[in-house]
């Protein structure tokens, strides 16, 4: 997955849960947080199997920001 944006390069989660497997999430930019991912939400949210490379922010996380999500990262 690649793409651009202010909050969010790839993908911007907001209140939902989220399970992403067996994919990359490569090249993206956000000019604000989460290159890879931005989340937020109290919600559970599983990553596995995932590389996350060449993603950039200008100010938090790179691949991920996560704003109050209970996480469960594997093998990513």
């Amino acid at each position: 997955m690649q793409n651009g944006a202010g909050s969010a390069g790839c993908m911007f989660i907001v209140g939902g849960s989220l399970t992403v497997s067996e994919c990359v999430i490569a090249n993206n930019v956000a000019s604000f947080a989460g290159g890879g991912l931005f989340i937020a939400s109290s919600n559970p949210v599983q990553i596995s199997n995932v590389t996350f490379t060449g993603n950039a922010t200008a100010s938090q996380g790179s691949a991920i920001n996560s704003q109050g999500a209970v996480m469960t990262i594997t093998n990513s």
